[in-house]
């Protein structure tokens, strides 16, 4: 049992009742929930190579370690298992499907947990979240590692940590406001 970078985006959102419901997972209290009837999730599964294939045809970059998981050097409890990474500069590769009418700014501001905690457990600088929108548009979001959302994410990772450990019943907390991208490339 360990959190993750999806974790991350469950904890930092506010919803008290998936932050009750990943803490029954965690906990055992529950099985994961079957996410494989549902069309959203499954399209992400399934277009993911092709989003790899389509980022490194148009960046002319490589992505590697698809699928590896990395544990956290300072907290055993604390992983993430990767889309992939960018191999000329080390960036978390982060692959998402996402509805055609969302914008940028919505999807980058759901994900950032998980890049976040993705980039702090690989010692990664940077990330780059890949997005399809619908069937319609293709951009790239480049993150920069920011320590203070990351300090912020590790204490409410922290707290919920604790919870599943003791017992305690956890309280979600309001999501931290989203780090500035550094380039967004729209092709």
């Amino acid at each position: 049992v360990f959190i993750g970078g999806s974790d991350a985006n469950v904890i930092l959102s506010g919803n008290g009742e998936r932050v009750l419901r990943l803490w029954h997972e965690k906990r055992g209290d529950v099985e994961a929930e079957d996410l494989s009837s549902s069309l959203a999730v499954m399209l992400g599964c399934w277009t993911e190579n092709f989003n790899r294939q389509w980022f490194e045809r148009l960046s002319g970059e490589r992505v590697g370690a698809v699928g590896e998981s990395r544990g956290c050097a300072r907290h055993s409890w604390r992983r993430c298992t990767l889309d992939g990474i960018v191999e000329a500069s080390g960036a978390i590769w982060e692959a998402k499907h996402t509805s055609a009418f969302a914008k940028s700014e919505e999807v980058l501001e759901r994900y950032m947990p998980q890049l976040q905690h993705n980039m702090a457990v690989a010692r990664a600088e940077s990330a780059v979240l890949s997005g399809i929108f619908g069937n319609h548009k293709y951009e790239m979001i480049e993150v920069g590692a920011d320590w203070l959302y990351q300090l912020e994410l590790l204490e409410a990772e922290e707290e919920f940590w604790d919870c599943v450990v003791t017992g305690r019943v956890p309280v979600a907390v309001a999501p931290q406001p989203a780090p500035n991208p550094i380039g967004t490339r729209e092709v």
